[in-house]
């Protein structure tokens, strides 16, 4: 007669269970890897408008700052084509005090035209930029 052996058989792998789990860690990680790179450029987006509407503000600022006119007390609306883009800004001028010859000059910038008055935005503004300059002629 011959023996028979028994043996236990002892299987290498991973069990219907593990594989599952593994597989919605792997999910939830790729879900968060891809949101968090989603975000990122937006954000990058945003800062890159930011960016530009600030320069499109410096250089409306600095126009003001050397023309040799008198600037009178008003609010203005402007676009600037700027970095293949048209801009829209505000700009307010009013007077610092009595006594004094400084005027205060704010801009704001905003990325799609402005449709409401100038005291009340319906838009929240990329940029606000003040600065300041003589009320006196530079002639």
């Amino acid at each position: 007669m011959s023996r028979r052996r028994i043996r236990a058989h002892s299987y290498v792998g991973f069990t219907l269970l593990e594989v599952l789990v593994a597989l919605v860690v792997l999910t939830l990680s790729i879900g968060a890897v891809v949101s968090q790179a989603t975000a990122l450029n937006r954000n990058g987006s945003h800062l890159t408008n930011k960016t530009f509407a600030l320069w499109v503000a410096q250089n409306r600022l600095a126009e003001l700052r050397v023309g040799s006119t008198r600037l009178t007390v008003s609010d203005t609306r402007g676009e600037t084509e700027f970095g293949a883009r048209t801009w829209f800004w505000t700009q307010r001028i009013s007077n610092v005090g009595s006594g004094t010859s400084l005027q205060r000059i704010d801009i704001a910038v905003f990325a799609e035209p402005v449709r409401a008055t100038l005291g009340r935005r319906e838009v929240a503004p990329l940029v606000d930029l003040s600065g300041f300059r003589s009320a006196r002629d530079n002639s």
